[in-house]
């Protein structure tokens, strides 16, 4: 309809530019339908891949991006910040659970040899309380486990969607 508005202002026989388009719109529109019928293509086998690629390229939605940029930030920009090694286990497990989710979605699959990033977050959580003696070492420890627990939230709150909703099973 635009089209043959737009062609009215330049061909003065707008009345027959609208019946060819029309005629020319129904003859692609069979076509269509009829390459369809010919040779159709279901997209039902392809959405867990392509959920499962679209997981890993924005790691678990905004929430763990959002996270992992807060503590980029925080620790980039405080160039006085304290060493954390105790952190590399729980971005150990984080990675691991990343890698099982989007796995299980690809093969449709149960989630099995799922980490327990509950307690890595609580072995994090005793260290805070432990020997860290400068109160700006305890300050970053808290800051990261607070987006430690964001990030627990949202795998959990993924997995527990691949448990219920969609046909996968979780199991430990």
């Amino acid at each position: 309809m635009e089209v043959v508005f737009l062609l009215a202002f330049v061909i003065p026989q707008s009345d027959m530019t609208a019946v060819y388009r029309a005629f020319g719109t129904a003859i692609g529109g069979m076509l269509a339908l009829l390459i369809y019928l010919v040779w159709p293509t279901w997209e039902h086998p392809y959405v867990p891949g392509n959920i499962a690629d679209r997981f890993e390229a924005i790691g678990i939605a905004d929430n763990i991006a959002g996270s992992v940029l807060a503590l980029e930030a925080y620790l980039v920009d405080n160039p006085s910040h304290c060493a954390l090694p105790m952190v590399i286990d729980f971005c150990t497990g984080v990675d691991e659970a990343l890698r099982i989710i989007s796995e299980a979605i690809r093969e449709r699959q149960p989630l099995t040899g799922f980490p327990n990033l509950q307690e890595t977050l609580r072995r994090l959580q005793d260290r805070k309380s432990g020997h860290l003696a400068q109160d700006r070492c305890r300050t970053d420890l808290r800051f990261v486990i607070a987006e430690a627990r964001r990030i627990v939230a949202s795998i959990n709150g993924v997995r527990e969607l691949l448990g219920g909703g969609y046909g996968w099973v979780v199991e430990d």
